[in-house]
């Protein structure tokens, strides 16, 4: 390795001290979306994206994408909270 006195190391310097250890395994699987009831994951991402200030239909495109179904469904979904 050659080294310059005086010359500073620009960037971005990465020391790994320990590779990635094993994966964990996930054992609970929340059933797939079935199109007639929300998650309770995503009636708490709506409750809270309401209380924080986005209007009902601007929480519920984001959700929609993330589950693919359409945000006017959804929408009517999410009326009932």
């Amino acid at each position: 390795m050659k080294v310059q006195l005086g010359r500073e190391d620009r960037g971005e310097m990465v020391l790994v001290l320990a590779g990635a250890s094993a994966k964990r395994t996930v054992t609970e699987v929340e059933p797939a979306f079935d199109g007639k009831a929300l998650p309770d994951w995503a009636r708490t991402f709506l409750l809270a994206a309401r209380e924080g200030g986005l209007t009902q239909r601007e929480a519920v495109k984001p959700l929609a994408k993330h589950l693919g179904v359409s945000a006017s469904d959804l929408y009517r979904m999410a009326s009932d909270l």
